[in-house]
């Protein structure tokens, strides 16, 4: 069954990281949103991980421009359509 996993920190603990890659599966989806959205700058294993499976990845908007970050890495999204977003996930994670 598909996830959401939303993540609001640009790093985590090591083993936390690592727990973060192992639970990605594919139809899951990446939503990248307070200073998570800082790790769309760097060469970062979710990112590519995340390529890998073919999971798509989203940014709040709010948060990518707060940071004064834009990226084709990730699809900004608003407020509005992430709760659409959850409502499509029977499984959501916060990390």
């Amino acid at each position: 069954m598909a996830r959401l996993h939303q993540l609001n920190q640009s790093h985590y603990l090591a083993n936390t990281e690592h727990e973060i890659l192992l639970s990605l599966q594919q139809n899951d989806a990446i939503l990248l949103m307070e200073e998570a959205v800082l790790k769309v700058t760097l060469d970062e294993p979710l990112l590519r991980q995340a390529k890998n499976l073919n999971i798509k990845v989203y940014a709040l908007e709010e948060d990518l421009k707060c940071h004064g970050l834009t990226s084709k890495k990730v699809e900004a999204i608003t407020a509005d359509t992430w709760l659409q977003l959850t409502a499509e996930f029977e499984k959501h994670t916060a990390w």
